[in-house]
């Protein structure tokens, strides 16, 4: 893995109910020069609302989507079967990462199967987890 973080990706999305997981997130994100825009979401619906007005403008998608599986309203499962039905054009720019802080169970790891889902992430989210995103995508 590489040691030094650099910029990759102009945009990534951050959709997570808990304000304190966001913003270590956020924090993480900023500080390691992983992103210079971050889009945050506190709920699923309004993150699909942007994805879904901005699926074939390429400049205006996140490269990676933070995503918490447990969210009132609209878990980050739900979402993902509405984001099954976007553009191809986004499914191809976007990398979605599910992250989670308890552990996940059996059931859920299934659900983790999905095309659209690039690897599951234990939060806190750490720098190590930008390097193994940065390995991943590129």
């Amino acid at each position: 893995m590489s040691s030094n973080l650099h910029l990759n990706f102009h945009r990534v999305m951050v959709i997570d109910d808990n304000q304190i997981d966001k913003y270590i997130i956020k924090y993480v994100v900023s500080t390691k020069k992983f992103s210079d825009v971050i889009l945050d979401y506190d709920c699923a619906d309004k993150a699909l609302e942007y994805l879904t007005e901005n699926q074939n403008n390429l400049s205006m998608l996140p490269q990676v989507i933070f995503i918490d599986i447990n969210m009132p309203g609209m878990s980050g499962f739900d979402f993902m079967k509405v984001y099954d039905k976007l553009s191809y054009i986004l499914k191809n720019t976007c990398k979605v990462f599910i992250t989670s802080a308890t552990n996940v169970s059996d059931s859920d790891l299934y659900k983790l199967d999905d095309k659209n889902i690039v690897s599951f992430l234990q939060k806190p989210i750490t720098r190590n987890h930008l390097e193994v995103i940065q390995n991943l995508v590129y």
